[in-house]
């Protein structure tokens, strides 16, 4: 596949940028960065389960595309890695340290295993940036949804946006962003630099996922941003990494703090938080009462066909949380519904509001990601 490398969005002065660049990612150009009609803006992730092939997702389209690229070689994938690891300061090796997550020029989310943890030695997923340009109507939404979500974003609460793989976690998140005043002081922390939004007084954080020691990992870096006083706060996707400090922030009484998390419902979310808590070595008791008090909605996506939508937007209070937490789950729901509507001085009044969904957690591991069981093989030898 022939192309030219898309230069509008490649540019940059810095010639290590470059380097990696035109080097080391070369054989990723065609997918990245090419620019043959609407070819280029329809790829919005690439997967590399063997070496010699890649698969490669559409816009629009249910499955993924197989595509044979011998460019795509063990020795070109591997120098790639490195070269990536060593571009972003990170440790790469095939023995102890097979796992690179970062972004790559372009701003592309690039997550990869490169050796023996893996049986066909490699496994790479590139979800693609594109300029941001999706609305409500991409989702669906509708007008009732529409209205309650703007009512909880006025009155600054705290928001996760969540659903499986693909099924726009980080757009709708960054679509939330956009519908904030565009006046406040807005602070974003990520591991990989995913979020945007359009407000001038804004501070960009990039903490390391795998911290060694350095103090630049969620843990220093939301003890950080929390004394920069922001008026919203945007965090990078739920992980073992940042689970703790999100609560924490949530927890000392922070409005307006939005972030997503990868669940197939509310409840397993809820279970998967506190999973993460736990994992990082944290005393997780508490974790699940102080999400369902200081949570004031969880918007669940996930796919209908080929289009992505919102299955349900969710009070956590109106679900079987107790259940986590081995109480008995009572119906509520509708008991002090008009206090809650009409008092002003109860923040979250949208209590009672929603029907109260039938959900179970399924999962037995709390829904980690691949590179968090990994994270956590290496901690146990």
């Amino acid at each position: 596949m022939a192309c030219k490398v898309r230069l509008l969005i490649m540019l940059d002065s810095n010639s290590n940028f470059c380097n990696l660049r035109d080097n080391e990612l070369k054989p990723l150009h065609p997918y990245l960065y090419c620019n043959e009609g609407d070819k280029f803006w329809e790829i919005s992730e690439i997967n590399i389960n063997e070496f010699g092939e890649v698969w490669v997702d559409r816009w629009g389209q249910q499955y993924q595309e197989r595509v044979v690229d011998n460019n795509l070689s063990q020795m070109k994938i591997h120098d790639m890695m490195a070269g990536i690891a060593t571009f972003n300061d990170l440790p790469f090796d095939t023995l102890n340290n097979q796992v690179v997550a970062t972004q790559i020029p372009g701003g592309h989310r690039f997550q990869g295993t490169f050796g023996g943890s893996v049986i066909n030695k490699v496994a790479i997923s590139i979800r693609i940036k594109r300029p941001f340009v999706a609305t409500f109507e991409d989702f669906g939404v509708t007008p009732e949804q529409i209205r309650i979500i703007m009512d909880v974003l006025a009155r600054g609460g705290n928001i996760y946006v969540v659903g499986g793989t693909s099924t726009g976690k980080t757009t709708f998140l960054k679509i939330l962003l956009h519908l904030l005043d565009p006046r406040l002081r807005l602070i974003l922390i990520e591991d990989t630099a995913e979020l945007e939004a359009p407000h001038l007084n804004q501070v960009r954080h990039i903490a390391k996922r795998f911290d060694t020691g350095t103090g630049l990992g969620y843990d220093r870096k939301m003890d950080t941003v929390i004394r920069e006083n922001p008026d919203a706060l945007g965090v990078g996707e739920l992980s073992i990494f940042n689970a703790f400090p999100s609560f924490n922030i949530m927890n000392l009484g922070n409005e307006s703090f939005y972030s997503t998390a990868h669940a197939n419902n509310p409840l397993e979310f809820l279970d998967g938080f506190r999973t993460r808590v736990m994992l990082d070595g944290h005393n997780a008791s508490g974790v699940v009462e102080g999400l369902v008090r200081r949570l004031d909605l969880i918007i669940q996506l996930g796919r209908d066909g080929e289009k992505r939508v919102i299955k349900d937007l969710v009070d956590p209070e109106d679900l079987p949380w107790r259940s986590l937490v081995g109480g008995e789950d009572i119906d509520n729901a509708n008991d002090n519904r008009l206090e809650r509507i009409h008092n002003p001085f109860v923040k979250r009044n949208l209590k009672g509001l929603y029907k109260k969904p039938n959900y179970q957690s399924q999962f037995g591991d709390g829904g980690l990601m691949e590179d968090e069981k990994l994270f956590l093989a290496s901690q146990t030898g």
